[in-house]
């Protein structure tokens, strides 16, 4: 065989091989994009997730993640969650994230779906703080999300007797929401999204 025609055919296979990776990746790239929004409502990401973009690409529903957390945290969701459907996620009202100091969800995911977190400082979301089912904004003595909080002084402090969130500080955990006495949650977590603002988040629902 001729060498610069095995040169030449040489070059086109490993081109063809090329663009058939590119392509793959172009397409599932955009098949989660189209189907991002079919997951019903934004789940609350185990620690070290990056976006939803990135991390429905990145997650191959191992669930390795979920057998490693001591706490059961972790919930595996289900197909009325979309493209979502084999992900990990934290449901704080069940059971919330208790912030292991090894985080051993993060070092058993091989897919680098959950990133290792620089401080020991994460930030799956910010707690939302409602206040007409708060039993201290009813004027009864609570302080049960403040005494429990994992940040306490810093994600949540005390001013006259009533709870405020400071969003900057808060790590999302779901210990607040876990633990609320009020028959109907007075603090609600809401999944981590890009340029969170920092400042108090105090909400009112029915």
């Amino acid at each position: 065989m001729n060498s610069t025609n095995a040169i030449t055919r040489s070059h086109f296979l490993r081109r063809g091989l090329h663009l058939l990776v590119k392509n793959t990746a172009e397409f599932v790239a955009d098949s989660v994009k189209k189907n991002l929004d079919k997951a019903v409502i934004p789940l609350h990401r185990p620690p070290g997730a990056e976006d939803e973009f990135n991390f429905l690409l990145k997650c191959t529903r191992c669930d390795k993640c979920i057998e490693a957390c001591p706490h059961d945290a972790l919930q595996k969701a289900g197909t009325k969650y979309g493209s979502a459907a084999g992900t990990p996620f934290i449901k704080p009202s069940d059971n919330p994230c208790y912030l292991c100091e090894d985080f051993p969800c993060i070092t058993a995911c091989k897919d680098n779906a959950l990133l290792p977190v620089t401080g020991l400082f994460v930030k799956m979301g910010d707690a939302h703080l409602i206040r007409n089912r708060c039993f201290a904004y009813k004027g009864q003595v609570c302080d049960y999300c403040y005494t429990n909080c994992p940040s306490k002084g810093k994600a949540i402090i005390m001013e006259n007797g009533k709870p405020q969130i400071i969003a900057e500080s808060c790590t999302g955990c779901g210990i607040c929401e876990y633990l609320c006495p009020a028959p109907k949650k007075a603090i609600m977590i809401l999944p981590a999204r890009p340029g969170f603002s920092g400042e108090r988040k105090n909400i009112t629902v029915s």
